[in-house]
């Protein structure tokens, strides 16, 4: 699975702004407006009085400004803050969700001085009574500090810039459970003390964060559930780079995808309450003996284990996984694997994702896997060439799958556009599957970000 791009929300197809749409009539001079006004009857004149004030009793209905997201210019003065603040004031009860986005000025020689800093204050202030969720995203520097201690109904929070700095402040929300900082161009910087990280939070996600090394702080949270490391740099250079994480052993998922870890953690044998472990995009370097014994000692404690993803490791599967008796979901395509043996992980095995090689190798494994109903298979063959030995094997795996029990679905992948490109037999062997519908599906995928091969997060497994 390739790596994500940087964090950030911008070209979805909307834009926000941070008055309502404005239109010709807006900006239309007063006289002009009372000129024309002037040609009604005074009847009319009356109804359109009554009108616009209705409607603008209506726009301030709760019901339409609880989820808001505002776009700020960076270089705004002090009268286009004065005019936002004044729009936002009768609607900041409302706001339940907060979307800000601080855009960069098209002037590069433009200060970030008061028009901004005058809007995100002065909004924050207004709507801290209400607000349950907040994302802040900017291109530029973000400093998180004492303005973030005022919303102390919050629960949810992100933040996301060029270069973000994270000082006191969130430390003194109660309330807050999810929270997640992404930064792009420079690496996350978090200040120890008890100010920066609230013990409260149970979902923290720190990819994209240019990180060479786990934050101290982040020793704090005791009630950690979740947290997302991916895309960082862990090159094991003083070896200490995740020292932290043996000590939060109530965390249940794990995700430390493409951050070019050249060894799997020793810190993981003390997170025994894991049930989803993302290693993938690691351990490029050819493995020796004494790594596949760490390997082992790493993942043997892991018991609760329900989903794991090595795919892209240059790895062999340890022992320790065979023996998983809870595992759900495995991910291992792009390995060194060549077949999957028989073990306990087949107990309870849901969703397995293998290459199409390893499949045609494993399916003796395959037959033992009584509860599997979701098989994807990758990297297919693009071969047109005879090959004898691979038409029996695709035979046997179509004939294993079509005999399966509970399987309900096979799912082709394809990514890079480069298109299904199959072998003869291996088409045959898509066809052979397609006749058996609708008790099997068959699915053809171009991306690994579909949500059949998405990788599961807490919250899908509770």
């Amino acid at each position: 699975m390739p790596p994500k791009r940087a964090k950030g929300r911008r070209g979805q197809g909307e834009v926000p702004s941070a008055a309502p749409n404005e239109q010709p009539l807006v900006h239309m001079p007063p006289d002009v407006m009372v000129h024309v006004l002037s040609h009604l009857e005074q009847r009319e004149r009356v109804l359109a009085s009554e009108v616009c004030r209705v409607w603008r009793d209506f726009t301030l209905s709760p019901v339409l400004w609880s989820n808001l997201k505002l776009v700020l210019q960076s270089d705004d003065s002090e009268a286009a803050s004065d005019s936002f603040l004044g729009w936002l004031l009768p609607r900041a009860g409302a706001v339940n969700a907060l979307h800000i986005e601080v855009l960069e000025s098209p002037n590069p020689g433009s200060e970030f001085v008061v028009g901004t800093m005058s809007n995100l204050s002065a909004a924050l202030m207004a709507v801290a009574g209400s607000l349950r969720r907040l994302e802040v995203e900017t291109a530029g520097v973000l400093v998180v500090s004492q303005w973030a201690a005022a919303l102390a109904q919050l629960h949810t929070a992100c933040f996301i810039a060029g270069e973000l700095h994270v000082k006191q402040g969130l430390g003194k929300l109660p309330r807050l459970t999810d929270l997640e900082f992404g930064s792009n161009n420079a690496e996350l910087i978090i200040e120890e003390g008890l100010g920066c990280m609230p013990p409260s939070v149970t979902h923290l996600s720190l990819e994209h964060c240019r990180l060479a090394r786990l934050p101290p702080a982040i020793a704090r949270l005791t009630q950690l559930r979740s947290l997302d490391l991916s895309q960082n740099t862990f090159e094991e250079e003083a070896g200490d780079e995740l020292r932290m994480l043996a000590a939060l052993t109530g965390l249940e998922c794990l995700k430390l995808a493409n951050c070019r870890m050249s060894q799997v953690p020793s810190e993981l044998s003390a997170l025994r309450r894991l049930r989803i472990l993302h290693m993938g995009g690691n351990l490029e370097e050819e493995f020796e003996a004494q790594d596949s014994e760490a390997v082992e000692a790493a993942l043997r404690p892991l018991r609760s284990l329900q989903v794991l993803v090595v795919s892209q490791c240059n790895m062999q599967l340890p022992d320790a996984v065979r023996r998983m008796s809870r595992l759900e979901r495995l991910f291992v395509t792009s390995t060194p694997v060549t077949s999957l043996s028989q073990g306990t992980y087949c107990r309870c095995l849901r969703h397995l994702c293998l290459d199409w090689d390893v499949a045609f190798e494993s399916v003796d494994m395959l037959q033992q896997c009584a509860a599997l109903e979701m098989l994807t298979l990758a990297r297919p063959h693009r071969t047109e060439a005879a090959d004898v030995q691979e038409e029996e094997s695709a035979a046997k795996l179509a004939s294993t799958l079509l005999h399966h029990k509970t399987l309900k679905q096979v799912n082709v992948v394809a990514v890079q556009g480069r298109g299904l490109h199959l072998s003869i037999h291996t088409l045959r062997f898509v066809l052979a599957l397609s006749k058996a519908a609708p008790r099997l599906r068959v699915e053809l995928i171009d991306s690994w970000d579909s949500d059949l091969v998405r990788i599961p997060n807490l919250a899908d497994m509770d």
